[in-house]
């Protein structure tokens, strides 16, 4: 008798373990990422990334990307020269106490900007408007692939060229400044970890 009742209470509390375990690795429907596909009949992924995407006015292009071309934002175009020991001339400017940059340093830094600016927001624009002629051409259904390589050939040349504006701003800021104020830039944005280079400079 003792045994069975032993054995009894085993079993009770298997099944309650298994009962509560199942609960707690349930899944709420409604915190399922792809709930709504699932709700419309679709199979669980299978749906893409880039879903409600469709809407947007330029398919490549996103609000923000579009808003930081019109304003000539770098857009991480300069990351390789940033992170390499090319200051930017937008942050120099920002910094220029810390820097104790010269009265001459802050005006040929300004003006750097200013030249990479005007020909960053104009390239942006251009970048724009054809990615914005290539949608409508895909949309449109009136594209083949002579046209296609075309248009994707100016969207890079385009693209190579407004990187290179931004890069070409670092190259020539950092020409301005000494190496000790490139160190303390680097130390100001937390760049100091890095014992990868040092700096090749004046």
């Amino acid at each position: 008798m003792k045994r069975i009742g032993v054995v009894t209470m085993i079993v009770a509390l298997v099944l309650a373990y298994a009962t509560g375990a199942g609960k707690a690795l349930a899944v709420d429907p409604k915190d399922c990422p792809q709930h709504a596909a699932h709700g419309k009949g679709e199979p669980a992924g299978t749906v893409s990334p880039d879903a409600g995407e469709q809407s947007r006015e330029i398919k490549a292009l996103s609000g923000d990307k579009i808003a930081g071309l019109l304003e000539g934002h770098g857009l991480g175009l300069a990351q390789a020269a940033e992170l390499n020991h090319y200051p930017g001339p937008k942050h120099v400017l920002e910094l220029a106490s810390q820097l104790s940059l010269s009265d001459e340093q802050r005006q040929k830094t300004a003006t750097i900007y200013d030249e990479m600016h005007v020909e960053a927001v104009s390239l942006g624009k251009q970048l724009i408007d054809k990615e914005r002629a290539l949608d409508a051409e895909l949309r449109d259904g009136r594209i083949d692939e002579e046209r296609l390589q075309r248009a994707l050939s100016e969207i890079a040349r385009i693209e190579g060229q407004l990187r290179f504006t931004h890069v070409r701003a670092h190259l020539l800021e950092r020409a301005l400044l000494t190496s000790d104020q490139v160190a303390r830039y680097d130390r100001l944005r937390g760049y100091a970890g890095d014992t990868s280079a040092e700096h090749p400079h004046k």
